[in-house]
Formats: structure tokens, C-alpha cells, sequence
């Protein structure tokens, strides 16, 4: 288009310009008519708001199990004194017979004596003794351990929507 326009002008510097004046003219003209597009529909349109004012609670809790699945080493370091008299009573039976050589100068007779008595023992005997036991014992633990999570998160909404709506026909002026 532009060469167009320096050819019939015959001069570069006129041709140019008019070309600058109808790009202008052109975007005056789609400035206006979209000005007027805008006065329009804003004159057909209602502005509302809608307020809004909300608390909503979550609910997050839970039941949760951890499982476990360690050894626990307890040490024991510890001295303890006995100190105790520990009392024997016991009757102990004796039924026997019991063969005895005798010598006689007539030679050795065997002799056979019956003995039967009950002996009776009566005592005590003293401990006094410090044991020490020095020892790692390693407990196993294997289980799952539950607990409940109890979490609600309140999330308090309090705003304002505001929305352009359209106005129906039936509502215009006319």
C-alpha cells in the first residue's frame, strides 16, 4: 500500500504521510467504536455483589500406627548382700542290720546286731554373701503402636463476590 501511495504522489515524503494519517484514522475509528461497545454493554449490564461469610471446618483426624521393630539393650549393675541363717530340722531313720566279725580264740564268728534308731538333727548355718550381677539384657520389641491424630483446621471465609450480570431483555428501557 505504501508504494502505492509514493507512486501517485510522486513524492515519498506526502505518500508516507498519508499513510501514517489513515493508519491513525483506521485505529480512531476501532478505538471509538470499541469505547462505545464498552458504554453499551456497561448500559446493559447490572454490577451485583454477593457477600459471603463462611467458617468451614476440616476434619483431618486419624487413626495412625507406627510400627516397631527394635531391640532395647538395659544394662544391670547391681550388688546385693544375702545375709541369711538357714535352720535344718530333720529326723533321720536308720533301720539296719549290721554284720560283725568277732574273733574268739576259737575262731572268727560273724554276728549279725539289729540296729533301729531315729536321729534327730537340729541345726542352722549362716549365709553372708554379696552377689554381684553385671549383665546386658536385650529386650525385643515387635509391635505396632496406634494413637489418634486429632487435627480440625477452621478456615473462616468473609468476602465479598462481585459479577457483572447481564440485564434481560424484558428489562429494558424500550
Amino acid at each position: 500500500m505504501l508504494y502505492f501511495m509514493v507512486k501517485e504522489s510522486g513524492n515519498f515524503f506526502i505518500g508516507f504521510l498519508k499513510f501514517v494519517l489513515a493508519i491513525f484514522f483506521i485505529g480512531a475509528v476501532a478505538y471509538g467504536g470499541y469505547i462505545y461497545g464498552q458504554m453499551t454493554l456497561q448500559q446493559n449490564l447490572i454490577e451485583v455483589e454477593f457477600p459471603i461469610k463462611q467458617v468451614f471446618d476440616f476434619d483431618l483426624s486419624q487413626n495412625v500406627s507406627i510400627p516397631i521393630n527394635t531391640s532395647v539393650s538395659f544394662p544391670i549393675d547391681e550388688s546385693f548382700v544375702v545375709s541369711e541363717s538357714v535352720p535344718i530340722n530333720a529326723i533321720v531313720p536308720i533301720d539296719e542290720i549290721v554284720s560283725v566279725p568277732i574273733s574268739l580264740p576259737t575262731g572268727v564268728v560273724v554276728v549279725d546286731v539289729p540296729i533301729k534308731k531315729n536321729i534327730s538333727i537340729s541345726t542352722s548355718f549362716g549365709i553372708n554373701k554379696t552377689i554381684k550381677i553385671k549383665k546386658d539384657i536385650l529386650i525385643s520389641v515387635d509391635r505396632d503402636v496406634p494413637f489418634l491424630i486429632e487435627k480440625t483446621i477452621t478456615i473462616p471465609l468473609d468476602t465479598i463476590i462481585k459479577a457483572n450480570i447481564p440485564v434481560p431483555e424484558w428489562m429494558k428501557k424500550g
